[in-house]
């Protein structure tokens, strides 16, 4: 996954995006950090650093959130509302497993099996970004 993550964040960069990476854990999100080089949170840091800096999430801004089948509904729905509000790129991350078997208050349990298909909606993660 990294090696796409990789991918994806070079291709953004080419863009002139900023480049911001979240997960559920502060370990995963120092992961990201190291092996991508950029900068990244635990989602409830994002968050509460989101409503009281409007710069961390703008229209310029690509929100890569690793594992997201993982995060639970009430802090994906506040992820996606500030992206929306802030003109913010979303990318979803996770591998399909954890995605099928998301527990009810998991946002991605019920998302239909297109939802995983290369260049459908939800974007899981693809190498090749949309800008």
């Amino acid at each position: 996954m990294t090696t796409i993550l990789g991918l994806v964040t070079t291709r953004y960069h080419g863009l002139g995006k900023t480049i911001l990476a979240t997960a559920t854990a502060w370990r995963a999100a120092q992961m990201l950090h190291e092996e991508l080089g950029v900068e990244a949170r635990a989602v409830d840091s994002l968050l509460a650093r989101a409503r009281t800096d409007r710069t961390v999430l703008d229209c310029n801004t690509v929100l890569l959130v690793d594992e997201a089948g993982q995060i639970g509904s009430r802090a994906m729905h506040s992820l996606l509302t500030l992206a929306r509000e802030r003109g913010a790129k979303v990318v979803l991350v996770g591998d399909r497993p954890s995605f099928r078997r998301s527990p009810p208050d998991r946002p991605c349990a019920c998302w239909p099996r297109s939802a995983f298909r290369p260049g459908s909606q939800p974007s899981c993660a693809s190498a090749r970004p949309t800008p």
